[in-house]
């Protein structure tokens, strides 16, 4: 006889049973089962019971995809410069195109406000 011990492992529980194998296989007794559940936070709770979506991750996404937004369109500045000045239109060398919001609104003749 030999002794098995089954895992079910959710994400919120773990459930297991002990079961004793006979000589034959297809012979089995279930000598004890059981199940553990994982409580969640209560902020978990109200924010399902109040019917949000937000996730743990939602934020860090925001954030992430923030980050990128602002890299494209840093890199959508640079690529605008370097064609200008390929194609002759920008004789001032000395303009940055900075992250700066003053020279940006100073560059723009005042467009923005």
């Amino acid at each position: 006889m030999k002794k098995i011990l089954g895992l079910d492992l959710g994400t919120n529980s773990i459930g297991w049973a002990l079961i004793n194998m006979g000589e034959l296989q297809k012979e089995g007794e279930i000598i004890r089962t059981g199940s553990r559940i994982t409580p969640m936070s209560q902020d978990i709770i109200n924010d399902f019971g109040g019917g949000n979506k937000v996730s743990k991750t939602a934020e860090r996404t925001h954030f992430r995809s923030v980050r990128r937004l602002i890299e494209r369109r840093k890199l959508r500045r640079e690529r605008l410069l370097k064609v200008l000045k390929i194609i002759g239109v920008l004789y001032m060398s000395k303009i940055q195109f900075e992250s700066n919001s003053q020279q940006v609104y100073f560059l723009g003749g005042g467009a923005n406000g």
